[in-house]
């Protein structure tokens, strides 16, 4: 398919499967193998369409061989890029840390939820979100003017928590001001 033939184009024999796995991995867990699937405001949920926990580990094994790969700055290829492969390959880990990461907050919170279903207090769920919830970075990952969907659904995972727990909502200050920016920027713009 196409994805296999851009890997191989870019990266040859060397890393071609490699990256070929990598962009697979970014096709089932965030954008879907259909055009009108891959746009930023595609609803996405993961949950429904792959499994956090069986993905996490494929996440990790991704962002392992994509980092190997940006590393190797004697890497060269014939195909005419405005970057290095090696400046495309951190771009690609970028997302694949994002999607990392969200596996494994999504894991801890399953844990979370097994843990308020047995009966633990307010006090001890609180301490684990404010433990488990740390807000996925945008690093230098191109992502929309809403940012980046890991994020989104990550925020919304810990309202529904908070609703189901009663247990109050952490703060965390840069990411609220963040939101609060996105949508006044959404609205200035708008208003032109």
């Amino acid at each position: 398919g196409l994805l296999f033939e851009i890997a191989h184009k870019i990266y040859g024999d060397k890393y071609g499967d490699k990256v070929y796995d990598v962009l697979r991995f970014v096709e089932a867990a965030r954008s879907g193998d259909r055009w009108e699937t891959f746009w930023w405001d595609t609803p996405w949920d993961p949950g429904v369409k792959v499994n956090a926990r069986e993905m996490l580990p494929i996440a990790e094994q991704c962002l392992k061989d994509i980092r190997g790969i940006a590393a190797d700055r004697t890497f060269t290829t014939d195909q005419p890029l405005p970057v290095t492969p090696a400046e495309l390959a951190n771009l690609m880990a970028a997302h694949i840390d994002q999607l990392a990461r969200y596996f494994r907050f999504t894991v801890d919170m399953e844990e979370l939820h097994r843990r308020a279903d047995a009966g633990a207090s307010k006090q001890e769920l609180y301490a684990e979100l404010e433990r488990i919830w740390k807000p996925i970075p945008d690093f230098n990952a191109v992502i929309g003017v809403w940012g980046q969907p890991e994020c989104r659904a990550q925020l919304a995972a810990v309202w529904r928590c908070c609703a189901r727990t009663g247990v109050p909502m952490p703060k965390r200050g840069l990411l609220f001001y963040t939101i609060r920016k996105r949508y006044y920027e959404y609205l200035v713009s708008e208003c032109r």
